[in-house]
């Protein structure tokens, strides 16, 4: 471990939230918060239907909340998840790789 990633890993407000390592060719990451969001699937299905491109892509969908969020809001969350996971296992020939992420009852450290 270099000096950097000793220095991060000391310093990081949260713990490791993907514990595999993505493949060496992958090229695109795409990052997307999502809070309140059940509907989150219209983008995954926008997202499927792109030019598959010469290199490994990985979506990471994270599913968060301020604090203080509304009951409705974090129920909405749930169903974030749930449609997320499903629509994963409905679509196994998707080009990239699904990450869903819940860090809504997580606290900084």
């Amino acid at each position: 471990m270099g000096f950097a990633s000793a220095y991060l890993e000391k310093r990081a407000l949260f713990p490791e939230l993907i514990k595999e390592a993505p493949p060496e060719n992958t090229g695109i990451i795409v990052v997307v918060p999502s809070f309140n969001e059940p509907d989150i699937t219209d983008l995954l299905d926008s997202l499927v239907l792109c030019e598959e491109p010469a290199c490994r892509v990985e979506v990471i969908v994270i599913v968060n909340a301020p604090a203080g969020a509304s009951a409705e809001s974090l129920i909405n969350n749930r169903k974030s998840i749930l449609n997320t996971e499903t629509w994963r296992q409905e679509h196994p020939e998707r080009f990239f790789k699904l990450f869903i992420i819940d860090v809504t009852s997580e606290k900084p450290g």
